[in-house]
């Protein structure tokens, strides 16, 4: 099992503290971070393997990419998760390998769960566990086949440029339903911090409706990292 967390200037990292709850090996985790914050993670976290790779959400994300194997299924996950809560009340690792088989099984490469932090609204719904659609799959946490022709180049929105070259390749992403992120969007620190504005933000929604016009849509959504008082071009992906 191969976990990848990528992480800048949060030296807490709640996701570990999740999987320890749910014991999952340390062997199994690689902590991506940069040069300049290396020795500080490394004396926090003595027991996992950090490796330092590049400044930014989007060229991290394709160092990661890079570091592994092709044919690798990786467990990308954020580093500020609190928990992540199972409907069934699976563990965390039985549930992962079920994901990991089914992704194996029908040959798909990307593998996400709602962005929706609402667990009410989750205990009400009748889909079945796994679906084959097109979704956003959530940078937060995916599980993705390594196929290192396929690189991410927007710096704001990664994961929808991840999902849409996804479904260009497989025809769909899996969505697994029973679980809740327990996270913070848009928080303070994490990769996301770096270099990030609403001048950039809006450039590449821009982009990305120009590039995929046949699987986006645009709406409007208030964003409060970015701006607080108006709101800003929000892209969604089109319904199968």
């Amino acid at each position: 099992m191969l976990i990848a967390i990528p992480s800048y200037d949060r030296y807490n990292i709640k996701t570990l503290d999740y999987l320890e709850k749910e014991n999952v090996d340390k062997s199994f985790i690689t902590i991506f971070v940069v040069d300049t914050e290396y020795d500080i993670y490394k004396k926090n976290y003595p027991e996992y393997n950090i490796i330092i790779g590049e400044l930014g959400i989007c060229n991290q994300r394709n160092f990661i990419t890079n570091y592994y194997n092709d044919g690798d299924l990786v467990i990308c996950m954020d580093d500020d998760i609190k928990s992540i809560i199972h409907l069934q009340d699976k563990p965390f690792l039985i549930w992962i390998n079920e994901c990991l088989t089914y992704m194996k099984d029908k040959n798909i490469g990307l593998l996400g769960v709602t962005s929706s932090t609402n667990i009410f609204w989750k205990k009400q719904s009748t889909a079945p566990d796994f679906q084959i659609k097109n979704f956003l799959c959530v940078g937060v946490f995916h599980i993705y086949k390594v196929i290192k022709s396929i690189q991410i180049s927007f710096p704001f929105l990664e994961d929808y440029h991840r999902s849409c070259l996804y479904i260009k390749l497989y025809g769909g992403i899996i969505k697994y339903n029973p679980v809740v992120l327990q996270t913070t969007y848009w928080s303070k620190g994490g990769c996301k911090s770096n270099g990030r504005n609403e001048e950039i933000y809006v450039k590449s929604v821009n982009d990305l409706l120009n590039k995929y016009p046949d699987l986006l849509t645009v709406s409007e959504k208030l964003i409060p990292s970015l701006n607080k008082t108006k709101k800003l071009p929000n892209i969604r992906i089109k319904k199968n």
